[in-house]
C-alpha cells in the first residue's frame, strides 16, 4: 500500500459511514421518510464505497492499523444503524410471536397465530402486525432460534428493538469468529473486512432483524472446531445451526467430507454422532407437538419462492412449480458438484503427497484442504442466497 492510501481508505471509510448511517435514519417506512429510491441510491452509493475498500485491502497488504480502523468503522456502522429508525417486515413480528408463545409456557409448534385456544396468551399488539395470509401456518423456525425469540419477549417495550439487538450481537459474534477462522487457515485477516462492511449484512440485523445473525456465528463456529479436529463437537454446533434454519442442510455433505478427511472414520463417526445426537435431543419440542409441527413446513414448502433473477423469469413464463423445481435441482447440483470435486482434490493431494520427496507437515496439509473445503461451502451459500427459499409464508 503507498503513502496515499491510508488516507483514501480513511476518506472513503468515513464516506461509508455518512452514508449507510444515512440511509438508516431516513430509511423507516412511514409518511415522512424520504422515498424509497432515495433510500436505496444512498445504500447503493455506500456499497460504491463498500467496494472501493474491498479492492484496496484484498489487493495489497494493509497496515495494522488500518484494518483495525476499518474494524471500528464496520462496529460504528452497526452501532448508528441499530440506534436509527427500524423498518420491520412481519418476519420479526412472527419471531415475537412464537417467542411470546415460548415465554408463556406454550409450545409453538402446537398451534398457529389463529388458533383460538391462544386466546388466553394473545398479545393484540404482536398478532396485530402479522401478515393474515400466513396466520394459519404454525411456525417453521428451529427450537434454538425460538429460544432467542423468547428471549427477546422479556423486559423491553420495544421488543423489536430486542430481536434488533440480539441479531447485531450474533453479527459482531461472526466477525470475531471469521478472524479466529481466517487465522488458522492462514488467511490475511482483512477479508474479515469483506463481511464486516457489507452494507447489505448492516441493514439486515441491524435494521431489519433477520434470523440469520444467529445462524451465521454457529456455522463460522463449527467450521472453526473442524479445523481443530474437534469433530464432536463441529457435528452438535452444525445440528444447532440446523435448529436454527434448516436451510442449513445443504451443507451436511460437505461437513461430512471435512470430518472424513481431517480424522478418516473416526472423524466421520464423531461429527455424525454429535449431529445426530444433539439433533435428536434439540428436536424434542417439536417431536412433543405431535404431526401438527410439520404443518408449517408443508405450507412453506407449498409457497416458497426467491430472489434470484432466473427464479422470477422461469416464473413468469412457466410457472412457479416448474421455477421451484429448477431451483432445486440447481442447489442440488452445485452441492453435490463441490461434494464431488473437494474429493477429486484431496484424491490428487494424496497422490502428490505419495510422490513427493519432501515432508510437509501433517497440520500443514489440513489446513490447506479445509480451506479448499471451506471455500466450497461458501461457494455453497451463495448459491442459497440465490436458489433457496427467500420467502417464509
Amino acid at each position: 500500500m503507498n503513502r496515499n492510501s491510508p488516507a483514501i481508505v480513511i476518506g472513503l471509510s468515513l464516506l461509508y459511514l455518512l452514508l449507510l448511517s444515512a440511509s438508516a435514519v431516513w430509511g423507516q417506512a412511514d409518511a415522512d421518510a424520504l422515498p424509497i429510491n432515495n433510500y436505496l441510491l444512498l445504500l447503493g452509493l455506500a456499497f460504491v464505497c463498500y467496494g472501493l475498500l474491498v479492492a484496496l485491502l484484498i489487493h495489497r497488504r494493509s497496515p495494522r492499523r488500518t484494518l483495525q480502523w476499518l474494524m471500528i468503522v464496520a462496529l460504528l456502522a452497526r452501532a448508528v444503524t441499530l440506534c436509527g429508525p427500524h423498518r420491520y417486515n412481519s418476519d420479526v413480528w412472527r419471531y415475537l410471536w412464537d417467542g411470546h408463545l415460548l415465554a408463556s409456557g406454550v409450545n409453538p409448534y402446537a398451534y398457529s397465530p389463529d388458533d383460538n385456544r391462544l386466546n388466553a396468551v394473545r398479545e393484540p399488539m404482536i398478532y396485530a402486525q402479522l401478515n393474515p395470509d400466513y396466520n394459519h401456518l404454525h411456525t417453521v423456525y428451529g427450537p434454538v432460534a425460538m429460544t432467542a425469540f423468547a428471549m427477546c419477549d422479556i423486559g423491553s417495550a420495544d421488543r423489536a428493538w430486542n430481536v434488533r439487538v440480539m441479531m447485531t450481537l450474533g453479527d459482531i459474534a461472526t466477525i470475531m469468529l471469521l478472524i479466529l477462522l481466517l487465522r488458522r487457515l492462514r488467511i490475511p485477516e482483512s477479508w474479515a473486512l469483506v463481511y464486516a462492511l457489507n452494507p447489505l449484512l448492516i441493514d439486515s440485523f441491524a435494521e431489519r432483524g433477520q434470523m440469520e445473525g444467529l445462524l451465521l456465528p454457529l456455522l463460522v463456529l463449527s467450521l472453526l472446531l473442524l479445523t481443530y479436529r474437534r469433530c464432536l463437537m463441529s457435528g452438535i454446533v452444525l445440528a444447532l445451526c440446523l435448529h436454527v434454519k434448516i436451510v442449513a442442510v445443504v451443507l451436511i455433505p460437505l461437513f461430512l467430507v471435512g470430518w472424513l478427511r481431517v480424522e478418516k472414520k473416526r472423524g466421520l463417526i464423531r461429527g455424525t454422532a454429535g449431529l445426530l445426537s444433539c439433533g435428536f435431543m434439540v428436536g424434542v419440542p417439536l417431536m412433543l407437538a405431535g404431526p401438527d409441527a410439520i404443518q408449517g413446513l408443508v405450507g412453506y414448502a407449498s409457497h416458497w419462492r426467491t430472489n434470484a433473477g432466473l427464479f422470477v423469469l422461469i416464473e413468469s413464463y412457466l410457472g412457479t412449480l416448474v421455477a421451484q423445481v429448477f431451483a432445486i435441482i440447481g442447489l442440488l447440483s452445485v452441492t453435490f458438484w463441490l461434494v464431488f470435486q473437494a474429493e477429486m482434490l484431496r484424491v490428487n493431494a494424496m497422490r502428490s503427497s505419495a510422490s513427493a520427496t519432501t515432508v510437509t507437515k501433517p497440520e500443514n496439509k489440513i489446513d490447506a484442504n479445509l480451506t479448499l473445503l471451506i471455500g466450497s461451502m461458501g461457494l455453497v451459500l451463495l448459491t442459497v442466497l440465490l436458489l433457496a427459499p427467500a420467502v417464509f409464508p
